[in-house]
């Protein structure tokens, strides 16, 4: 017999004894058939084999009912942990601007926003685009204030002039000489028949005992009313029976645009609050005071205040059919405060907005002045304080 290598038939693991005879191919000659025997296996890997199938048995017996490690759910397809989704930005756009943009206010379709360079840029709302600049006169082009109304756009310089822009032509039509220099804080408001200015709260005591609200009739366009007003003023607001001033000393203050003298003074906090801000909507008056972080609501009617609303540095407001938009601190850029509660209920991180100098409400949409750029806020896609909590 021929016990080569070569002769060895392949056989079942772990057999011991020949159980085969196969035919080799060309190896027919004068021996005829050739018994072939397999390569006997030692006994430790015979041993080894068996140990290795009984455990592959026992895993395949026991593997329905012990718990899987494996995060593949039934269908192979691995798990994927889980994470909140975050929410789209609320700032659709920003626009770039020449210069620093400081103060802006919304009127005949457009945004109007006051540059450090001496320029008024108009932004449409219809592409988010600036369409016009408007550049002021050489003599006092640092522009404090802007507002719109009674068929202009009104620009408060530090010279003490007031520009007035016609928006049709996008070009300075007419100025103002209110005979003083308008130091800052600078104020602005329009009416129908009047345009009103607000200054000098910041003026070195001796000189202007008093700040002033100057009255500016348009048909005319000259100063037709000087009104002292006994608190430092920083801001003025208007609706058809009144016009309100707020101070750095706390109080309100009304005026009675048909006497053009002071009629209320409505205590709102300070004299360390100092209120920054007044604006008028949603059948109240709004004052934000930075000092005590809070926005108050006076009720024109009784002219007292009626509520305090907790908004931490609150400062610039705007209003719109959504509510009361506040400038804040910390980690809210901007605060939405609810007129029917009376409390905040929405929210605009720092993440999105930082370094506010102005804020407008208009086209659907809240303008904000945001490093060098105008920022268009959807109040739509603003965080509700409930979603915040969840």
């Amino acid at each position: 017999m021929d016990f080569t290598a070569t002769g060895r038939a392949a056989t079942t693991e772990g057999a011991a004894y020949p159980t085969a005879v196969s035919r080799r191919a060309g190896q027919i000659g004068d021996h005829g058939l050739e018994m072939t025997w397999p390569r006997r296996v030692p006994p430790a890997a015979l041993a080894a084999g068996l140990l290795l199938a009984a455990l592959v048995a026992v895993g395949q017996m026991t593997s329905g009912s012990l718990p899987s490690a494996s995060t593949r759910p039934p269908g192979g397809q691995a798990a994927r942990p889980t994470t909140p989704a975050v929410p789209p930005s609320p700032v659709v756009a920003t626009v770039e601007l020449p210069g620093n943009p400081r103060r802006l206010a919304f009127g005949y379709g457009a945004v109007w926003v006051t540059n450090s360079n001496g320029t008024v840029s108009r932004i449409d709302p219809a592409s988010d685009r600036v369409v016009a600049t408007i550049v002021l006169p050489r003599a006092g082009r640092t522009a404090g204030a802007i507002a719109a109304g009674a068929g202009s756009v009104w620009v408060a310089a530090s010279a003490g002039v007031v520009w007035r822009i016609d928006p049709t032509r996008n070009q300075v039509v007419g100025k103002v000489d209110t005979d003083r220099l308008l130091y800052a804080p600078i104020g602005m408001a329009v009416q129908d028949d009047a345009a009103w200015v607000v200054c000098c709260a910041n003026t070195a005591p001796g000189r202007h005992p008093y700040g002033k609200l100057i009255r500016i009739d348009p048909a005319g366009n000259r100063v037709t009313a000087r009104v002292t007003v006994r608190g430092d003023p920083f801001a003025v607001a208007t609706d058809p029976q009144a016009v309100w001033v707020a101070t750095a000393q706390g109080p309100a203050e009304r005026v009675d645009p048909a006497t053009n003298r002071v009629a209320a003074v409505i205590p709102a906090g300070g004299p360390l609050g100092g209120p920054q801000a007044v604006a008028v909507g949603h059948g109240a008056v709004w004052l934000a005071d930075p000092g005590d972080s809070v926005v108050l609501r006076i009720d024109p009617a009784l002219n007292r205040t009626i509520a305090r609303i907790p908004v931490a540095g609150a400062h610039h407001l705007a209003v719109d059919g959504t509510g009361v938009w506040v400038v804040g601190g910390h980690e809210a850029a901007l605060v939405l405060v609810d007129p029917a509660s009376n409390r905040p209920v929405a929210t605009v991180p720092v993440r999105y907005l930082r370094d506010l100098k102005g804020l407008a409400a208009g086209a659907g949409s809240v303008w904000a002045t945001s490093g060098a750029t105008v920022a268009r806020i959807d109040p739509g896609l603003v965080t509700r304080r409930d979603d915040e909590a969840s």
